[in-house]
């Protein structure tokens, strides 16, 4: 039989309606298709009251009540959840909630940088838990460096540190080119004998590493301070001017996006020596000297028209007058060491932290002539050095800009 629809009007302006099928008469009607509930909600207006009915009503009453005939049993009321309610007079729209209360901006500072550094914590527990199970399957130790969500937006790009995930300035060495290195080092500390002849450095690589170790210690306390970090002037003490001004450069920069560096060490740093360079001629050179290179380890300034080779006497000759009118030296020095570069931000909270295992310098000496003494001597007994050590290049940063400079002139 087809379906039909029953349809039954309540109080406060709602239709119910259903479909049902049967023949309607002795029949319950049947719910077709799936059950809708509709029991009324608590904003619903309540149903109007019946009205009275005559017999009742005590003012037209005028003796006892008529036995009235028994009315027939009322229809049973349809189940509330066989229906479904459609609102008539509008559509129902939930409650407002209150607003929050308005926090002050430093309040909401505070806590957005709260849930960050949660999820940052979480995420370098996870990538900590990555690097022990590479480590583990690896079998040797892996370098390890925590990566934030911010840190291709806030790496300092312009900061000359060379990071863990960066590659490195400078070519990895051959094994002829080892050899030949280990050949000219020996060369090389026997020649440096002979500019610093003193019995303390007779050991020259042990009296090396303990003149230059606080060197690099007062180094990264300044770098680690924003207020002589930024200033090249204040860094002259242990560095030159060229990659003072490169690391001041780079403070200044972090310092206007409200972040600073700190440097720690985490092990007790020791240097190992690389190899040494010499550069003879008068300092600073005249406008009409030029460079040029003897073997790997040699550099003389000399006047223009000497540059020329003519014989082997002569080229001893000008190797005697430059030797004679002054020296400086260049040291090549790995620092092996647990180094970690922490960069902050104006909360002090850490956006970057990276450490590093091997760090390489360049120190060189101030330019002294052979009738100088550079040690201090007293009563027959030699004293320290009257000058110290000054960090010239980290990781070959000048070199390899001075190597591409040249490159480029030379394509051009």
């Amino acid at each position: 039989m087809p379906p039909m629809q029953a349809l039954r009007r309540t109080g406060a302006g709602r239709i119910h309606w259903g479909l049902a099928w049967g023949d309607g008469v002795g029949t319950s009607p049947r719910l077709w298709g799936k059950r809708y509930s509709s029991a009324a909600p608590a904003y619903a207006d309540p149903p109007a009251p019946p009205p009275p009915e005559k017999d009742s009503d005590p003012v037209q009453q005028s003796g006892p009540p008529a036995r009235s005939s028994p009315s027939p049993p009322p229809s049973p009321p349809v189940a509330e959840t066989d229906t479904f309610s459609v609102e008539v007079a509008g559509e129902w729209k939930p409650p407002e909630k209150p607003a929050p209360p308005a926090l002050s901006p430093e309040e909401a500072y505070r806590i957005e940088q709260e849930q960050r550094w949660l999820k940052l914590q979480h995420i370098q527990q996870e990538q900590f838990k990555l690097h022990y199970n590479n480590q583990k399957a690896a079998g040797f130790d892996t370098p390890f460096r925590y990566i934030t969500p911010n840190d291709l937006r806030d790496r300092p790009v312009e900061y000359p540190w060379l990071r863990s995930n960066e590659p490195a300035r400078k070519a990895a060495p051959t094994f002829w080119t080892m050899l030949r290195d280990k050949h000219l080092l020996s060369v090389a500390i026997a020649r440096a004998r002979t500019h610093l002849r003193s019995p303390e450095y007779e050991v020259f690589e042990y009296q090396l590493e303990q003149d230059v170790l606080p060197v690099v210690h007062d180094m990264f306390v300044g770098l680690s301070d924003m207020d002589i970090a930024t200033d090249a002037r204040k860094l002259r003490p242990v560095m030159t001017l060229g990659i003072g001004e490169r690391f001041a450069a780079g403070a200044r920069t972090l310092r206007d996006r409200g972040q600073r560096v700190e440097y720690k060490f985490h092990s007790r740093p020791s240097l190992r020596l690389l190899g040494i360079h010499f550069t003879y001629g008068p300092y600073p050179a005249p406008a009409d000297y030029v460079m040029q290179p003897w073997v790997n380890i040699i550099t003389l300034v000399i006047p223009k028209e000497d540059a020329k080779f003519e014989s082997t006497q002569k080229q001893r000759a000008i190797m005697k007058r430059a030797e004679d009118e002054g020296v400086f030296m260049r040291v090549n020095m790995r620092m092996t060491a647990d180094i970690e570069m922490c960069l902050y931000d104006g909360n002090e909270l850490p956006l970057m932290r990276d450490r590093r295992k091997k760090v390489d310098f360049q120190f060189v000496s101030p330019h002294f002539t052979p009738w100088d003494q550079p040690f201090d001597y007293q009563d027959g007994v030699w004293g320290p050095l009257r000058w110290q050590w000054r960090v010239s290049d980290i990781d070959y940063l000048l070199q390899s800009e001075g190597e591409k400079a040249k490159k480029e002139e030379a394509g051009a």
